[in-house]
């Protein structure tokens, strides 16, 4: 899929990492699997899965009296499109420096940094 599609908000993100999760959905099963981990109405979950579908995330297809949702673009794709678009918008779409930053200026453990450390080595060999 070559679309470019829209940035997700926190909230939509919540909603999309859950139909990930659940697969082919609808509205009533996203509800039930949030409601106790956010304090959303049914109908916030309802317009937020439609808002997902009219930025091309979401397909429906309905069946009976139910709407089914289920994701159009994979959430590797989805997260690799948000990383990249951070590291644009804050490091000048350079990689190092995000490392580095990571490295130098965040609590890693040294398990954290082996593992780091390891990925960049497996990487470097191919």
């Amino acid at each position: 899929m070559n679309r470019n599609f829209p940035d997700l908000s926190d909230a939509e993100w919540i909603v999309m990492k859950k139909i990930w999760e659940l697969g082919k959905t609808n509205v009533r099963e996203v509800y039930e699997e949030l409601k106790s981990s956010q304090n959303w109405a049914y109908n916030t979950v309802r317009t937020m899965m439609e808002r997902l579908r009219s930025k091309g995330y979401l397909s429906v297809k309905k069946i009976g009296n139910t709407h089914f949702y289920t994701p159009n673009v994979s959430r590797n794709k989805i997260t690799r499109k948000a990383l990249f678009d951070f590291i644009d918008r804050v490091f000048d779409g350079a990689v190092g420096s995000v490392m580095s930053h990571l490295v130098n200026h965040e609590n890693l453990s040294d398990s954290e940094i082996d593992k780091i450390r390891d990925i960049v080595n497996r990487e470097g060999k191919k």
